[in-house]
């Protein structure tokens, strides 16, 4: 791989990141909207069932495809998809950055509930 090319893939999975980042603060904010001048709000929710075979299949990718590209084998993969085993957050940021999409995507979020109160 020549330096140019280097850079380039370099460049793309930083832009990648970035692009999750500014996706997930974006998603921070909005969870944060709940809160009111003089209150505050407590927010409790739970990671629920995996949404990366819907992905995956949106984006016309296969497990294995998925697997080359993270560099880990296709049972790992396998593992996330069928719900035997939730990712690291580091998993998660790597799937995120390679499918395009924000780590909040990656699983249902289910509200729990919400606790208000005065400060």
């Amino acid at each position: 791989m020549g330096v140019v090319s280097f850079f380039s893939s370099f460049f793309i999975i930083l832009a990648s990141i970035c692009s999750n980042l500014i996706s997930f603060l974006a998603n921070t904010i909005q969870l944060l909207s709940y809160f009111n001048v003089g209150e505050w709000c407590l927010l409790t929710v739970k990671v629920g069932r995996c949404l990366l075979r819907d992905i995956l299949k949106d984006q016309g990718i296969s497990i294995q495809q998925l697997a080359n590209r993270l560099g880990v084998s296709r049972q790992q993969v396998s593992k996330y998809v069928n719900d035997k085993k939730k990712m690291s957050f580091e998993t998660a940021l790597n799937v995120a950055a390679v499918l395009n999409v924000s780590v909040l995507e990656l699983y249902e979020i289910i509200e729990v509930g919400i606790k208000n109160g005065r400060q």
